[in-house]
C-alpha cells in the first residue's frame, strides 16, 4: 500500500535539508537565484498554527535588512516577515486564540509546581513551542515539538530534524544555544505531558470511563526518553481543577487590559486594583 504523503509548501526534491541562520542568508537571499526561492514568501500577516515547524529570529539582523522572522510552515512554505518572533507568538496568544492566555496563566502555575524556573513550553497537548531561550525573555527562535523527531546537542550547536514531509526531512540548526538545553528541552517535553495527562484524567472524570489520546505520530513530545518522570505531580482528575484555583486575579488582569485597549483607554493598575476589590465585594454580597 502506498504510503500517504502530506501535501507542503516546503521543498521537497531533496531527500534531506539542512537549515541554519548561515544558510538561510546563503539561499534565500533574492539576488542569490537559488531554485529555493520558489518557495519563499513573504508574509507579514502569519498566523502560528500546528504547521508551523520552526522559526527562526532575525532581529538583531534582519535578513535582507527587513526580515526579522523566518518561518518554515508546511501550509505556506518558507515565510519572510518583516515582524519579529515576539510579535508573532503575542499575535497567536492575543487575537488568533485568545482562551489560550487563559490557559496561559494555568501552564505557568502547572510550571510552578514543577519547580521549572523559567517558561520554555506553550503545551497545547498534541502540539507544543518551544522557545530556545525561554517566551518570556521575547524575541527568540520557537520549535514545533510535535514537528520534529530527534535532537543532538554538541557544546552549545544544537540540531533537530523534522518529521518526513513528502520524503523530505528539514534540520534546524542553531549555535550558541544554552549549556543545559536538553535538560530545558526535557522539562519543556514533561510540562506538555502533564498538561496532556491531566486533560485526560479531567475528561476521563467527566465522561465518566477512561480517556485516550488517539493514535499519535511519533515526535519529541511523546517520546518517553525526555520525560522527566522526577519532576512530575500526580496528575489525577483534581490536578487541573487545583491549578486553576487562584488564577482569577490573572484572569481578570487579562481582560481588564483587553477591555482598556478595545476602548483606547490608558492601562492604570491603580483603577484596576480598584476593580478587582469591587468585582470582589460584589462577588461576595451574592
Amino acid at each position: 500500500m502506498k504510503k500517504r504523503q502530506l501535501k507542503t509548501k516546503l521543498p521537497y526534491k531533496e531527500k534531506t535539508y539542512q537549515w541554519s541562520k548561515e544558510i538561510i542568508r546563503e539561499k534565500l537571499h533574492y539576488a542569490s537565484g537559488s531554485e529555493l526561492l520558489q518557495y519563499v514568501v513573504h508574509m507579514d500577516n502569519y498566523a502560528v498554527s500546528a504547521m508551523m515547524m520552526a522559526m527562526y529570529d532575525f532581529d538583531k539582523d534582519p535578513l535582507e535588512g527587513k526580515y526579522k522572522a523566518v518561518i518554515f510552515d508546511q501550509n505556506h512554505g518558507i515565510v519572510l516577515s518583516t515582524r519579529n518572533t515576539r510579535q508573532i507568538i503575542g499575535d497567536f496568544l492575543n487575537n488568533e486564540i485568545f482562551e489560550y492566555q487563559l490557559g496561559l496563566a494555568v501552564q505557568k502555575k502547572i510550571a510552578r509546581s514543577m519547580n521549572l524556573n523559567r517558561y520554555h513550553a506553550l503545551s497545547f497537548n498534541k502540539f507544543a513551542f518551544f522557545s530556545l531561550k525561554g517566551f518570556t525573555n521575547g524575541k527568540t527562535s520557537w520549535l514545533n515539538l510535535s514537528a520534529l523527531t530527534e535532537f543532538s546537542l554538541h557544546r552549545r550547536n544544537a540540531s533537530f530534524t523534522s518529521v518526513e514531509v513528502n520524503g523530505s526531512r528539514h534540520i534546524f540548526c542553531f549555535d550558541k544555544v544554552v549549556a543545559n538545553l536538553d535538560k530545558v528541552l526535557s522539562e519543556a517535553i514533561t510540562h506538555n505531558l502533564v498538561v496532556k495527562r491531566g486533560l485526560l484524567a479531567y475528561e476521563s472524570k467527566l465522561m465518566g470511563r477512561p480517556v485516550v489520546n488517539g493514535r499519535e505520530k511519533k515526535s519529541l513530545l511523546n517520546d518517553s526518553q525526555y520525560f522527566a518522570y522526577e519532576i512530575m505531580p500526580k496528575c489525577d482528575a483534581n490536578y487541573l481543577v487545583s491549578m486553576s484555583k487562584g488564577i482569577w486575579h490573572d484572569i481578570f488582569l487579562l481582560f481588564g487590559k483587553r477591555l482598556f485597549k478595545l476602548l483606547e483607554i490608558n492601562w492604570n493598575y491603580e483603577d484596576y486594583k480598584e476593580a478587582y476589590k469591587h468585582n470582589n465585594r460584589i462577588n461576595y454580597l451574592r
